[in-house]
């Protein structure tokens, strides 16, 4: 039986937690109490779900600087540093693919640390699961700023 779709804005703040390393319980806690989400609160079992599908899944050898292949290790020490502390220490480390796609997409982009980390995961997290990457390529070409003119003149596909 198919799952039921969940609304746009319940799966970003969901994804919003899993991505600072919240667990799914602590999730299911602070959508019960944001006022936005009354009445529209999903199962333990959905949320834990959708933070499952959303993890890398080749995201598990640690990153080192010893071991870095990326030929960018201060900015992968900027972005631990920026995962560290937006998930106030529930992820201490990342992967060496999260890494290498750091590195790659700041080459595109100048995004702040922890946003680049967000973006080069979704990047990792498509790849795996060999899902097309337009949107996110739009959105670095365009620039957060430029992206929502582009997508409404129809120049661009749309991320949501």
């Amino acid at each position: 039986m198919p799952r039921p779709p969940i609304d746009r804005d319940l799966f970003e703040a969901i994804r919003a937690g899993a991505e600072r390393g919240l667990s799914p319980a602590r999730i299911v806690d602070d959508l019960a109490s944001t006022p936005a989400f009354a009445g529209r609160n999903p199962s333990i079992r959905t949320v834990q779900r959708i933070v499952h599908d959303l993890r890398p899944t080749t995201a598990t050898v640690p990153w080192t600087l010893a071991g870095d292949e990326t030929g960018e290790p201060r900015l992968i020490l900027d972005v631990l540093a920026a995962v560290i502390t937006e998930t106030e220490g529930r992820r201490r480390h990342i992967s060496t693919e999260e890494a290498r796609w750091v590195a790659l997409v700041e080459k595109a982009a100048q995004l702040p640390h922890f946003d680049l980390y967000l973006v080069a995961r979704e990047y990792l997290r498509r790849d795996e699961a060999r899902k097309d990457t337009t949107d996110l390529d739009h959105w670095l070409a365009f620039g957060p700023d430029q992206y929502e003119e582009a997508v409404r003149k129809g120049w661009a596909q749309d991320a949501r």
